[in-house]
């Protein structure tokens, strides 16, 4: 591989890797006086960084699958302490469903500007409520516990 083709690579690696980073910067300006975790800074995190990751990947069904693979894979990093706290869990589970609505709002819009305006009108319009099961379709409604 030429010098060139390894820096490309690199680059993509390194945007890719920022992505966890610059969703959580937007959350906080988005939502500053939310809390960090089960809320809706939570969400609006969680949603914009897997729509994020799946306009990296390509965009399109393809794209929101592979997203939505890498949001379970880092959420199952933790769920071995996570399973053990009733509270803890349940975050986990709302975090997978804003993964989820992340991938899919990225399908339907052009760009960073139009998926941060939808996903931050979704959370706006979020729900405290019980998280959806593991198995239990969601109905496309942001969730949260505070």
């Amino acid at each position: 591989m030429s010098n060139s083709m390894w820096e490309s690579l690199a680059q993509g690696f390194k945007e890719f890797r920022n992505i966890p980073s610059r969703a959580d910067a937007i959350a906080r300006e988005k939502f500053p006086d939310s809390a960090r975790d089960a809320s809706k800074q939570n969400a609006f995190r969680h949603s914009l960084g897997t729509g994020m990751m799946t306009n990296k990947f390509g965009g399109g069904a393809l794209g929101a699958a592979a997203a939505k693979l890498a949001g379970y894979g880092w959420e199952a990093l933790g769920t071995m302490d996570n399973i053990r706290s009733p509270e803890q869990w349940a975050d986990t589970k709302h975090d997978l469903n804003a993964n989820a609505i992340g991938a899919n709002a990225a399908i339907y819009t052009e760009g960073q500007q139009q998926l941060e305006q939808m996903l931050e009108s979704l959370t706006n319009r979020s729900r405290i409520r019980e998280p959806f099961g593991a198995t239990e379709l969601g109905n496309g409604q942001m969730t949260r516990s505070r």
